[in-house]
């Protein structure tokens, strides 16, 4: 089983995660439990998704994970991989002891100081060793329904701080108009002056902000 550490919430909420690795899971999220007991059990013929499956396996897994459903956790299914993400430590090392031998890897916070500023802080704030290229404490992303020529003109004033702005390749392509989209186009921003100024002029193009914030300035 990895391990890995909770940078940010995941989807805003949940500080843990569990990584499954079952073939044939992501029925489970597609068609419900109920469906899917039935289909290992024989008794349904269509299966969104269920070359490779052993019914066996898959029926184990879900008779484990049927008893979590009422809890305060959320799924996410995809291809083989079904991911739990959980608020609760003791609901989240109950999972870790039942569903052991299908789990991939978990994400947890790296301690107590962490966890706490990540419930009170997550969901814009991600916890890093240093913050990215050593000089960047925003990463703000934008909506990607802004149109080209607004695209150029930002583009053009952001050229003239590129000591404060850093613009990712597919970005910049997307800006100057050589690509028609990318997922989630985004900027690093160097400090909150200059931050304050790309919200005035894009208004409600932003579409998130997060900051960075050294791992160090937690654990003190």
């Amino acid at each position: 089983m990895e391990q890995s550490t909770t940078k940010k919430l995941y989807y805003g909420k949940w500080p843990y995660k569990i990584e499954c690795r079952v073939s044939g899971s992501t029925n489970i999220t597609r068609m419900g439990l109920p469906r899917v007991k039935s289909w290992c059990n024989g008794r349904l013929d269509v299966l969104t998704s269920s070359s490779g499956v052993n019914k066996a396996i898959l029926l184990a897994f879900v008779k484990k994970i049927e008893k979590f459903y009422d809890k305060d956790l959320q799924f996410r299914a995809e291809t083989n991989r079904f991911n739990i993400f959980c608020k609760d430590k003791t609901l989240f090392d109950k999972m870790i002891n039942d569903l052991r031998e299908w789990i991939h890897c978990v994400t947890v916070p790296a301690n107590d100081q962490e966890h706490e500023f990540l419930l009170e802080n997550g969901h814009k704030k991600i916890i890093c060793d240093d913050i990215p290229f050593k000089k960047y404490q925003y990463k703000m992303y934008i909506k990607d329904s802004m149109l080209l020529d607004q695209r150029e003109k930002f583009f053009n004033w952001i050229s003239k701080y590129p000591d404060t702005i850093r613009v990712a390749n597919t970005t910049r392509k997307w800006l100057q108009g050589d690509r028609n989209w990318i997922q989630d186009p985004f900027i690093y921003v160097s400090d909150q002056k200059m931050m304050s100024m790309l919200l005035l002029y894009l208004g409600d193009h932003t579409k998130r902000i997060n900051e960075f914030i050294p791992r160090s300035s937690i654990n003190t």
